[in-house]
């Protein structure tokens, strides 16, 4: 599992840039940083939905694949170089389940959320995505999820679905 998030750390740039690309293509780059703050922000309340059970389901680790989706998402649209915050990103845990491990990081998302009310995004944005990808990583090897697995597989499933009719 550990050559996996490694593997996934040094390719962290080249996904942001291909989920860039098909959100792009879907027409749906139309939204305030804050506005996709709240996306990613409704992805952890879906996961959230899924973590109340003895093991994680398969919506579950879909649903972690969509946080991190739609936080490259933002990053690459930001300029943030996601290969170097999330190396330099130190995540600290307090929590032992996964409901309370959503729940630190939505304490990284409000971190984050404070960052982006400035007139202008600095360093402290950009760290704190790393911040929060490293966490979400760091969820799926805590809970035994392949993440890139997961991020490859829904990135197909959504090429294959197109906005299926959905604005943003």
């Amino acid at each position: 599992m550990e050559s996996v998030r490694v593997m996934l750390e040094s390719n962290l740039n080249n996904l942001a840039a291909r989920h860039f690309d098909w959100v792009e293509r879907m027409g749906w780059h139309k939204t305030s940083v804050l506005e996709c703050l709240g996306l990613i922000c409704s992805e952890v309340g879906e996961t959230a939905d899924e973590a109340f059970g003895v093991a994680p389901t398969p919506e579950y680790c879909e649903e972690l694949s969509d946080i991190l989706l739609r936080t490259f998402d933002l990053a690459h649209g930001e300029g943030v170089d996601l290969g170097a915050v999330v190396a330099s990103a130190t995540v600290r845990w307090r929590s032992t389940t996964r409901v309370e491990e959503l729940s630190e990081l939505m304490v990284d998302i409000g971190k984050c959320v404070n960052t982006a009310r400035a007139a202008t995004l600095g360093a402290a944005f950009g760290e704190s995505l790393g911040v929060i990808v490293k966490r979400v990583i760091e969820i799926a090897k805590r809970n035994g999820v392949d993440i890139e697995k997961e991020l490859l597989r829904k990135m197909a499933l959504n090429e294959q679905r197109g906005t299926r009719g959905r604005l943003i």
